[in-house]
């Protein structure tokens, strides 16, 4: 059924073995902590970041079908809007805008090999605060 669908879908984080970067960083929230699968550890970019970016890059290019974003909820709902792009071939393309992110959102893409992932936050309460960031 369904369940099981979505389980296999879901089921390899082609983020595991990529490496993190992000416009900033404040200290001890550094972005690696997105992929830690801790429920206590959160990227948060530095309070005098206007335009925020967390990005991935993979070993190797991937086709991306799924991008799952939890937010540190703790802190409040505070992502209003965001774009997330990928590297294709020599230019970023927008796959994907939309606003809140709440506890988690999956989100479907069309599945273009990517080498890199990015996603832009363009309007938040306060600054995002991630906890988890995954890619299938």
């Amino acid at each position: 059924g369904w369940a099981k669908r979505r389980t296999d879908r879901l089921s390899n984080n082609l983020a595991a073995k990529a490496k993190t970067m992000a416009s900033s960083s404040s200290r001890g929230w550094e972005a690696n902590l997105v992929l830690d699968s801790k429920k206590e550890t959160y990227w948060m970019p530095k309070k005098s970041d206007k335009s925020p970016t967390l990005s991935i890059q993979f070993t190797q290019a991937v086709p991306v079908q799924y991008v799952q974003i939890q937010e540190g909820i703790a802190y409040g709902q505070r992502v209003r809007s965001f774009v997330i792009e990928g590297y294709l071939g020599s230019e970023w393309i927008q796959l994907y805008q939309g606003s809140t992110l709440g506890y988690k959102r999956i989100i479907p893409i069309k599945g273009d090999a990517l080498q890199q992932l990015r996603i832009r936050f363009l309007d938040s309460k306060g600054v995002p605060i991630i906890k988890e960031l995954a890619v299938f």
